[in-house]
């Protein structure tokens, strides 16, 4: 699977060898909204953004995790500047995990698609504000992963 997350602002992120893709990059701009055709896990390293989606605007600041559902419109409004570490989701991926992970038997898997992928199943953006042992121990698991992503298949 080649493909790259189309940030608009020079995205260097590729789906290289999987369906995962890890960056981080710094940004001092505005980042107007852009909506993503996969699943995007973004771990806040330094500073803080106020996150802007069609129904929501919220502050997020060091340490804070956030999950974007597949195509939501999100853009980003640094203070001063703001480092994030973002892990690039396929969303067929991620079902299929979820479904041999936790789904119960005697479910049809076209249903739960339907159901998991729909806008029911989660918010548009989720929250978390991990304790700071937490936060840090994420640094390191982004990282390990970008390094390993980046060693090739």
């Amino acid at each position: 699977m080649e493909r790259e997350p189309s940030a608009g602002h020079g995205s260097s992120g590729r789906f290289r060898y999987g369906p995962i893709a890890v960056e981080t990059r710094e940004f001092r701009r505005p980042v107007p909204p852009v909506a993503f055709d996969c699943a995007k896990l973004l771990l806040i390293r330094e500073g803080s953004t106020i996150l802007t989606t069609e129904n929501e605007t919220r502050i997020a600041s060091e340490g804070d995790l956030v999950f974007l559902r597949t195509a939501v419109l999100c853009g980003g409004t640094p203070e001063q500047s703001v480092t994030i570490s973002t892990v690039y989701i396929d969303t067929d991926y991620l079902f299929e995990l979820w479904f041999w992970l936790t789904a119960p038997t005697g479910h049809s898997r076209e249903a739960m698609r339907a159901y998991a992928l729909g806008p029911d199943f989660l918010p548009p953006l989720s929250y978390v504000r991990p304790t700071p042992g937490v936060g840090r121990h994420l640094e390191l698991i982004f990282d390990d992963l970008a390094a390993s992503l980046a060693s090739g298949p």
